[in-house]
């Protein structure tokens, strides 16, 4: 299964390690935002505007071709916005979505969001 994960930015050395994890599954990761060389608490502002057009085309570029958006919430309230957008993006498009945490907004309470932890990310991984 292709997998995007969507979290704030600040939490991208955790969702390399969830990548690495879920990658050992058999899974493939088709998002790469926690991969960039970029620092965790980097500023918008520090990045040159076309910069910043061309990652977010790559991230959408990159959740088209998933079959599942995982969310991962730890630590996230509400953050300045792209895992959101990826979110809503996700769901107007029919894209599996499940929410690793506890849902904070009230799109994760929508038929077909599906939520739970770590058990039953691997659970679903597993069955599919």
């Amino acid at each position: 299964m292709n997998i995007y994960i969507a979290s704030k930015y600040p939490n991208k050395h955790n969702v390399a390690e969830l990548a690495e994890h879920i990658e050992s599954w058999n899974h493939t990761i088709v998002s790469s935002w926690h991969t960039e060389g970029c620092a965790p608490n980097v500023e918008l502002s520090e990045i040159p505007d076309s910069e910043l057009r061309n990652i977010a085309e790559r991230d959408i570029s990159e959740l088209t071709t998933a079959d599942l958006l995982l969310v991962y919430t730890h630590e996230c309230g509400v953050s300045r916005g792209g895992m959101w957008v990826e979110m809503g993006y996700a769901i107007a498009s029919d894209k599996r979505v499940f929410i690793l945490g506890h849902p904070i907004t009230v799109f994760g309470y929508l038929d077909g969001v599906e939520s739970g932890d770590l058990i039953d990310l691997g659970v679903l991984l597993r069955n599919d």
